[in-house]
């Protein structure tokens, strides 16, 4: 028996697998026939099947919301053979997709396709040779909710299904740009995950639908991306860059692949503006107090303690933006106050260093050279106003 399943499942390229209840046990049969197979990967699936081949005595044939079916018939007490996954249908991207998310398989392809008609042929031999029970197409139809009488209602229950899914579409879109404009990434993602599985068709072309798709979205996401506050140049910049890479794209997995990173990109654009904005008013805010107490001991700690951040942030912040440390910018700040009360008062230099905070007149003197290549008093000597002269000239 294992050679004639295996033989058919070869011919028809549908996997055949003995489950024995009981034990758990499945024996696969057909060409990899156990790698990424919903009947596999899924309990819920064959406890499904199961409960159905228990109640009935045709074969079961079982289709999913993504137009993929299952069959399955009851061998003997315990044990019983499942077929599947099988498509008699053409399924769009967007199901199989679904099909693959519903499953958790990673390789997205269509399943093996079978007309009805040689399906139930296939069900009708598989019966006869496991249990010599004879069955003709319409009792397998009947038994299974097929007949056309009630075929009409899933269509008319199909219909309603897509007006629902267009406007949860539209919904989503609009989810999806608000969280761009806010920079929330973790929400793009799921978002975006969304949108691929309630996708709306555009075209019979399916690839052509895919590209006008991502370039929408794109287009969406630019405008969204600068209404967060993002720079228009660079909003704009992404954009044609993945519309290039989209248009150059000849499957619909990496269509879709750029899509999802550009969203994800836009997002990140308008977080980055956002941390480049609160960077810059930090190091403003740094900038106000070393002005405000240069002429105090100042420490980072209480700066950062001040402004609400933490210590390395803030140095690490003022440094790129600046190009100097704050210990530096502090002491170019002490350095230009010390100038103006050498030019323009009768300040002595020991009440200058104590003023702006040296350790002593010695050490202000040595900073000082460092930074205007003369001690401080050639720097009042030969830069000072005539109407102040300093006491030690006195």
């Amino acid at each position: 028996m294992e050679y004639l399943y295996t033989k058919i499942s070869i011919m028809t390229n549908i996997k055949i697998f003995e489950w024995d209840c009981e034990t758990d046990e499945i024996s696969c049969y057909g060409v990899l026939a156990e790698q990424s197979n919903p009947l596999i990967l899924s309990e819920e699936l064959r406890e499904l099947l199961k409960n159905r081949i228990m109640n009935q005595k045709t074969p079961v044939i079982y289709q999913d919301e993504n137009k993929v079916i299952f069959c399955g018939m009851r061998e003997k007490m315990t044990k019983m053979l499942l077929l599947g996954p099988i498509c008699i249908e053409d399924m769009s991207y967007v199901e199989i997709h679904r099909y693959c998310k519903a499953y958790q398989i990673e390789n997205e392809q269509c399943p093996p396709k079978l007309k009805l008609q040689n399906l139930l042929a296939l069900l009708e031999l598989l019966s006869y040779i496991k249990i010599e029970e004879k069955y003709e197409d319409e009792e397998i139809l009947d038994a299974n909710g097929l007949i056309e009488k009630q075929e009409i209602g899933l269509e008319a229950d199909v219909r309603i299904d897509t007006e629902d899914i267009y406007h949860h579409t539209y919904q989503e879109e609009v989810k999806t740009m608000d969280y761009i404009r806010e920079g929330n990434l973790e929400e793009v993602v799921g978002a975006v995950e969304l949108l691929a599985s309630t996708a709306g068709k555009l075209s019979e072309n399916e690839i052509r639908n895919e590209r006008n798709l991502g370039i929408c979205s794109i287009t969406l996401a630019t405008r969204a991306a600068i209404e967060g506050g993002a720079a228009p140049a660079k909003a704009y910049k992404l954009s044609d860059l993945y519309i290039n890479k989209i248009d150059q794209c000849k499957r619909m997995t990496e269509i879709f692949e750029y899509r999802k990173r550009s969203l994800y990109d836009f997002a990140k654009l308008v977080v980055e503006e956002r941390e480049k904005r609160a960077n810059s008013r930090y190091t403003e805010q740094c900038k106000e107090y070393i002005r405000k107490y240069y002429h105090q001991k100042i420490c980072i700690p209480d700066i950062a303690e001040a402004l609400g951040v933490s210590e390395s942030h803030l140095s690490r912040i003022f440094k790129k933006e600046t190009g100097e440390s704050i210990q530096k910018y502090s002491m170019h700040m002490r350095i230009e106050r010390a100038e103006n009360l050498l030019k323009y008062s009768e300040a002595s230099l020991t009440e200058i260093s104590e003023y702006l905070c040296f350790s002593s007149q010695s050490h202000f003197g040595k900073v000082f050279k460092v930074y205007k290549n003369m001690t401080p008093k050639q720097y009042r000597d030969y830069y000072k106003s005539p109407e102040f002269v300093s006491r030690e000239e006195i």
